[in-house]
């Protein structure tokens, strides 16, 4: 099933897919762990309304997801972050070694959202909940600036 950037979510959807354990919370942000865009994505949506929600767009595992505070103060930056992504992918370092090195830099409290809805079907995702403008940043620049974002984000947490 495709789904268009324009589907609209009633209130009453929202609130079974809640009760469904389906809708993440992502407002606060954080490293997102799911789906490629390959296997379907990870998909997001805002209120747009009082009584609807509407589909905003599609990320993928592995990348950051900042929120609206930190996107509002640091665009620039994250901007500069997420343009490192081609110079990253011409070094041709696989994600495991990215990911590895990640982890072994980071020695705060990543918060880390599992986008995953069932370990048995890994193609299907949970959808995640955002406010307002938030930022995507792509899986390799976020690997390798993932220190940097979690201190921007934190800032607001």
């Amino acid at each position: 099933m495709e789904i268009k950037m324009e589907t609209l979510i009633t209130i009453e959807q929202f609130n079974e897919l809640s009760k469904a354990n389906i809708i993440l919370d992502g407002r606060k942000g954080g490293l997102i762990i799911g789906n490629s865009h390959k296997k379907g994505g990870i998909m997001m949506i805002s209120a747009s309304g009082l009584d609807f929600f509407c589909l905003v767009g599609e990320m993928e595992g592995f990348e950051f997801l900042l929120c609206h505070e930190a996107t509002e103060k640091y665009l620039n930056e994250i901007l500069e972050i997420n343009s490192t992504m081609a110079a990253i992918r011409k070094k041709k370092v696989s994600l495991e070694k990215l990911w590895n090195t990640a982890c072994k830099k980071n020695d705060g409290d990543l918060v880390v959202i599992n986008a995953i809805l069932d370990f048995e079907f890994p193609l299907t995702s949970k959808i995640l909940f955002l406010k307002g403008k938030q930022f995507v940043v792509n899986k390799y620049s976020t690997l390798v600036h993932l220190k940097r974002l979690f201190e921007m984000n934190n800032e607001f947490l």
